[in-house]
C-alpha cells in the first residue's frame, strides 16, 4: 500500500492495518518519528530563536549604553566633571523656556579665575587643574539644583539661572565669589613642599526677562555677550568682583552704552599671596561707561 493511500484511511482503518499488516506498521513508525523529528527541530529553532534574540536584545543594550557614554562624555569636561559647551548651548531652551512659564527672569554668569595663568606659570599645570577642579566643585555646591553650571575652555566659566523678576541676580554672583574667594588650594610641588594657592574669580552679569509675544525670546550668544562686557569691566576695574551688565534705556546709544554694579572697593589680588586680609567685597556702586 503507498503512502498517499495510506494517510486517506480513517483512524479504526489504520489501526486495524497497523495491528495486521507489518508493512504499514513500518511506514506508520517512519511517519511517527518524523513527526517527532519535525517537532523537536521546531522546539531546537524556537530555541535558537529566543537566544539569538535574548544576545540581539543584549548587543543593542550595551551599544545604547556605550553611545549614551559617548554622549555624555562628548557633553561633559573630563577635567571637572561639568557639562561643557555642548551641553549648555543645548539645554538652554530648556532653561528659558521654564523661565518664561514661571514668568521668571534669566541670569547668565560668565565667570574667569584672576591671574590663572601666573599659578600655572608658577606651579605647572598639574596645579592649574586642581585649583580648575577645587572651583568647579564649588560652583556646584553654591549654585541652585536648577542651575546650569558649565566649563566653557580654560579658566572660563558659565551659570545659566533662572530666579523671580524682584530678585537682584548680583546676590548669587557674590555668595559664589566670596565663596572661591575663601577657597585655599593645597598644592604638594615636586620638591614635597605644600604650597596654599588662593584663587579669585571675577564675574560678569547679564538678566533677561519680560518674556511676551512680542518679546518672546532672549538668545544664549546675547547674554553671554553682555555678561562677557561685564566681566570685562570687572577685570579693568580690580578683579575678584561681581559686575551687572544693565543697558540705559532712552540713551542715544543703547547698544553702547550700559550701568555696571560694582563692588564699593577694589581688590587687586594675587592668587600666590596668602589669603589674609582679604576686602570684603559688597555690590553698591553704579559705573556707567560706553563703548564705541
Amino acid at each position: 500500500m503507498n503512502r498517499e493511500k495510506l494517510y486517506t484511511l480513517s483512524t479504526a482503518e489504520l489501526v486495524d492495518l497497523f495491528v495486521s499488516n507489518p508493512e504499514v506498521k513500518q511506514i506508520l513508525l517512519e511517519r511517527h518519528n518524523e513527526l517527532v523529528r519535525a517537532k523537536q527541530n521546531l522546539a531546537n529553532s524556537a530555541i535558537e530563536h529566543y537566544q539569538a534574540e535574548r544576545d540581539l536584545s543584549k548587543e543593542l543594550a550595551t551599544q545604547f549604553d556605550e553611545l549614551k557614554k559617548r554622549e555624555q562624555q562628548a557633553k561633559s569636561d573630563p577635567l571637572t566633571n561639568l557639562p561643557n559647551r555642548l551641553y549648555l548651548e543645548e539645554h538652554f531652551p530648556d532653561i528659558h523656556h521654564a523661565a518664561r512659564r514661571e514668568n521668571q527672569q534669566l541670569a547668565v554668569y560668565m565667570l574667569d579665575i584672576d591671574y590663572f595663568k601666573k599659578i600655572n606659570d608658577t606651579y605647572g599645570h598639574k596645579a592649574g587643574d586642581l585649583v580648575l577642579k577645587s572651583l568647579a566643585d564649588i560652583l556646584k555646591t553654591t549654585s541652585r539644583e536648577t542651575d546650569i553650571v558649565s566649563r566653557l575652555g580654560g579658566e572660563e566659566f558659565c551659570i545659566v539661572s533662572r530666579c523671580d523678576t524682584r530678585d537682584d541676580p548680583c546676590i548669587q554672583g557674590e555668595r559664589i565669589r566670596k565663596a572661591i574667594d575663601d577657597l585655599v588650594v593645597e598644592y604638594t610641588t615636586t620638591e614635597g613642599d605644600v604650597e596654599a594657592i588662593s584663587p579669585t574669580i571675577s564675574i560678569g552679569c547679564a538678566t533677561g526677562n519680560n518674556f511676551s509675544h512680542e518679546n518672546p525670546l532672549v538668545t544664549l550668544a546675547e547674554l553671554q555677550e553682555h555678561a562677557d562686557i561685564a566681566l570685562y569691566a570687572a577685570k579693568k576695574s580690580g578683579r575678584n568682583r561681581v559686575v551687572r551688565y544693565e543697558p540705559i534705556l532712552g540713551d542715544s546709544h543703547p547698544n553702547n552704552t550700559y550701568e555696571m554694579s560694582l563692588p564699593s572697593k577694589e581688590y587687586k589680588g594675587d592668587p600666590l599671596s596668602p589669603p589674609h586680609g582679604r576686602s570684603d567685597l559688597t555690590t553698591g556702586t553704579k559705573l556707567r561707561a560706553g563703548f564705541e
